[in-house]
This record gives structure tokens, sequence and C-alpha cells, in this order.
């Protein structure tokens, strides 16, 4: 088999930890300034238009942490082809064989990215986010790259004894450790509301709500990576 896409790849992990860096300098700077002039209401507004600017910049800043990319399927294994920011020099290449592959995992955001993670034998981890302009439908039913690494992925396992084969695995929340601290959390939860109850039980309605809906919405992203690894397993 031999098959390429171009595509992008969205370094969303990096992004994230330079503009946490970034925001918590210019917090820091604010309070410096605000104090320094006897004026707190400059630190808020400053603090107002920083939370709002991540937003209005939006697709700025996404495409500074996007590049350009080609996916190569081939017999011996999977070739990611990363390009300069110019978009026509190769800046980086990464050859992963299927020998070296012990498991992955698919994950199809709302920004309709493809994201495939792999554990490798050796015990490392790789994960890319691809930018395909898929839904999960759409990557499943047609021409993606999840159907190119699944079609890989089966080839490579014809024949194979089961400890031999690549590995499909569920998504973090519906596996041991995300399991465990999924129901730490909720456990952290309660115990903080009944402490809460017995030193501001006028608060106490209000702090269990905030707690209960970051966890609801834990358990539906766990529902949904369960539904798809079923989906994903029985193909």
């Amino acid at each position: 088999m031999n098959t390429e896409f171009k595509t992008a790849k969205y370094n969303a992990t990096s992004m994230f930890f330079i503009l946490w860096l970034i925001f918590m300098l210019i917090v820091a700077l604010l309070v410096v300034i605000s104090i320094a002039i006897n004026l707190p209401q400059f630190g808020v507004a400053g603090y107002v238009c920083l939370c709002i600017a991540p937003f209005v910049f939006e697709k700025r800043i996404k495409r500074l942490f996007t590049q350009k990319v080609d996916v190569r399927f081939g017999d011996s294994g999977i070739k990611i082809v990363i390009y300069s920011r110019d978009g026509e020099s190769i800046s980086d290449e990464e050859q992963i064989d299927w020998d070296e592959m012990q498991s992955y995992r698919f994950h199809f955001t709302p920004q309709k990215n493809t994201v495939l993670s792999l554990r490798l034998i050796d015990g490392s981890r790789k994960r890319w986010n691809f930018r395909e302009n898929k839904t999960s439908d759409e990557a499943i039913g047609g021409e993606s790259i999840f159907n190119a690494f699944r079609a890989g992925v089966a080839q490579y396992n014809q024949g194979k004894e089961a400890d031999e084969m690549i590995e499909l695995i569920p998504g973090f929340w519906n596996s041991k450790v995300g399991t465990a601290l999924l129901y730490t959390e909720l456990a952290a939860v309660v115990f903080g509301f009944i402490i809460h109850l017995t030193m501001h039980p006028k608060s106490s309605v209000f702090t269990l709500l905030t707690g209960f809906s970051v966890l609801v919405g834990l358990f539906a992203q766990r529902k949904q990576e369960k539904a798809l690894y079923e989906r994903i397993r029985k193909l």
C-alpha cells in the first residue's frame, strides 16, 4: 500500500503552553503597573482585554502553530513529512514502522481535526493533530488518514499472534488511569462540598453545581470516547 495525504498538523500542546506563559507574564505586568500608578481599574481593564484577545485573534494564533505536512502510508509504516513555515521546503521527517507500534487511538475534534495517538514498543508516545476538515462520520466513511492507517494496521496484523498485533485502545477517560482520576475527582468534589457545607452553607449549592458541571462534561466525553472506540473496533 502506498497512500499520501497532503494536510496540516496543528501543534495544540505547544500553543497552550506558550500562550499560558505569555498570559501569566502579562498578568504579572498588569499587576505591577497597576500598583505603580495606583490605578486598579487599569489592571482590571487590561485583564478583561487579555481574556478577550484569544477569541478575537483565534484564527491568526492557530495559523502560527499550524504546519503543512504530507502523511505517507506504505508497507513498512507511516512517514510524516513536515514543511517549513513558508510551505516550500521540508523542515523535518519522521518515519515510524508498523513493527514499532504497540497500540493506537483516534479522536475527532469539533473543529474537524483528526487526532492520532500512538504508543510504541519502546514505551514512547507520538501524537499528531491533523487538520483534515472531516467529521468522524466523513473520516470513517470515506478516504481519510483514519482509513489509510486502519488499512495499514489490518495488513500488518494479518497472521500475527495476539500479543504481536497493533492494538486499538480506548480514549484516556476510559483507560484505567483516566477512570481512576475521574472517580477521584468525583470523590474530591463530594468531599469538598461536605466540608464547604459545614463552613459556608449559604454558598454550598453554587459550589456543588460548579464542581459537578465540570464532572458532567468529563463523563460525557468519556461516553463519547467509548462509543467511538466501540464503533472503530467493530469495523
